[in-house]
């Protein structure tokens, strides 16, 4: 139990960490865009044998895990996809997955590819693997209650819970991956409304957006998809690292929504889930408060959006 309440702490100042990075980004990018973990079970670390340094920021890479298969490239031209920065890909196929991690942004698809596909972000144009893209089609509409997958600037790929749709080609809705605020303000507030053609609904088990976990040794980790091609699985875990699976390996994370106080549950707490009770439920904006499930005197709570916990 120590070494779980270790993780834990360690995998929620991890997060934080992240969160409070990807909000400085944001910014940064709005402004240059005016259009705008290890397992057993993983395979990441063998690079084509050809992979080498690209000779310029343009240059095409290839993806770095040579049994996985290439994916179709269903976005077209004009469209919003989420994908990681490009010296993220091309570090990736030099020294492998395991040795890069980085956040995901929202670019544009200029071409798209059979294997690599051009995307832009405001002036930057590469071309890289289809594994690393996922598309965000034009013409999408939600409804009251939808789970989402948007892309929003510099934070890239964020899950988020339809809370209005009077507009449903631009929903308001709650964001989901975002640090719950104990006193919500107009820069911290989980309420947003979204543009017209930059989100998705998240639907079916291992689509974008969605979590598994898979066993690692006494634990159970949780990872978030990113592509599928076949029976492999791409996925990023809470501090960034990239990593491969088979899906025979993995279990599929539900977004559970039908929860009330008392119930039991496994929640993702630092990297990892673990048994929790709930103490109460905000079904208007998607979030959780749970306690871990064991003796400990001072039980802290821990705020999760829908999509971070089952039941047990």
């Amino acid at each position: 139990m120590k070494k779980l309440l270790l993780m834990i702490a360690l995998g929620a100042l991890c997060v934080a960490s992240a969160c409070q990075q990807s909000a400085s980004n944001e910014s940064t990018t709005a402004n240059a865009n005016s259009n705008t973990t290890t397992s057993s079970t993983t395979n990441t670390t063998t690079p084509n044998a050809n992979s080498s340094a690209p000779a310029n920021s343009s240059a095409p890479v290839k993806f770095p895990v040579a049994d996985f298969p290439a994916t179709q490239m269903s976005a077209k031209v004009g469209d919003f996809v989420i994908a990681p920065e490009y010296k993220t890909v091309a570090d990736a196929s030099l020294k492998g997955l395991d040795a890069v991690f980085g956040p995901l942004q929202q670019w544009k698809m200029e071409t798209p590819g059979a294997e690599l596909s051009e995307v832009s972000l405001g002036s930057e144009k590469v071309k890289i693997p289809n594994q690393f893209i996922i598309p965000i089609p034009a013409g999408q509409t939600a409804k009251k209650g939808d789970i989402v997958l948007a892309a929003i600037g510099a934070f890239g790929m964020q899950r988020a819970l339809v809370i209005e749709d009077a507009d449903p080609t631009k929903p308001t809705v709650a964001m989901l991956d975002y640090t719950y605020p104990e006193t919500p303000t107009e820069y911290n507030s989980l309420e947003r409304k979204l543009e017209a053609n930059t989100f998705v609904k998240i639907s079916g088990d291992y689509a974008p957006g969605t979590s598994f976990y898979v066993k690692d040794g006494y634990y159970d980790k949780v990872y978030k998809v990113l592509s599928t091609s076949g029976e492999k699985i791409l996925a990023q875990e809470a501090t960034g690292q990239f990593k491969t699976f088979d899906k025979k390996d993995c279990k599929p994370m539900p977004f559970v929504i039908n929860v009330k106080p008392g119930d039991k549950v496994r929640a993702e707490l630092g990297f990892v889930l673990a048994a929790a009770v709930v103490t109460k439920v905000d079904p208007r904006l998607g979030r959780v408060w749970v306690v871990l499930d064991n003796e400990s005197p001072n039980k802290m709570t821990t705020v999760l959006g829908y999509g971070r916990l089952m039941k047990s």
